[in-house]
């Protein structure tokens, strides 16, 4: 309802914001059971936005033509993102652990909840820069008839 009615950004812009809401919960409260549900619920909420957002955009960018080419490019590339970030918080979660263990220390975890904290600001950053798409404006034809579709421009002899 947001991308459609506002635009792709604005939804994109949403998640982003809300993901980092999500990830300063989890900085501030991790130790809270009740905390933990309302970042389940914040994150998906941004989730929700962000998946929408997303495509709304890339679809806004490019000729009606190659939007199917663009969603798949889109799917992959999101797939193969994904798969770089969980490597990337696997290092940053096994860079200090507790002595004679796997398991991250608080400062690891810090770390890489900050670093999403980051990404996600970044992202929203990034949103406030993404243009608008232009409208095409209407010409008489499109605005002029009955809703059945007949032209109506023309008086009858």
């Amino acid at each position: 309802m947001v991308a459609g009615r506002w635009g792709g950004r604005t939804a994109f812009f949403i998640g982003a914001a809300l993901f980092a809401v999500a990830n300063l919960m989890i900085l501030i409260g991790h130790k809270s059971l009740l905390v933990m549900i309302g970042v389940f619920v914040v994150a998906a909420v941004a989730t929700a936005f962000a998946y929408t957002g997303y495509p709304k955009i890339v679809i806004e960018s490019v000729p009606e033509d190659v939007t199917s080419v663009t969603t798949g490019v889109l799917a992959t590339a999101r797939q193969a993102f994904s798969a770089i970030s969980v490597a990337i918080a696997s290092v940053m979660l096994s860079m200090w652990t507790v002595p004679g263990t796997t398991m991250p220390t608080l400062m690891s975890f810090n770390l890489a909840v900050g670093w999403f904290v980051l990404c996600s600001l970044v992202v929203a950053a990034i949103c406030l820069f993404i243009g608008r798409p232009k409208q095409e404006a209407a010409t008489v034809s499109d605005t002029v008839g009955d809703e059945d579709g007949a032209d109506m421009s023309t008086a009858p002899a």
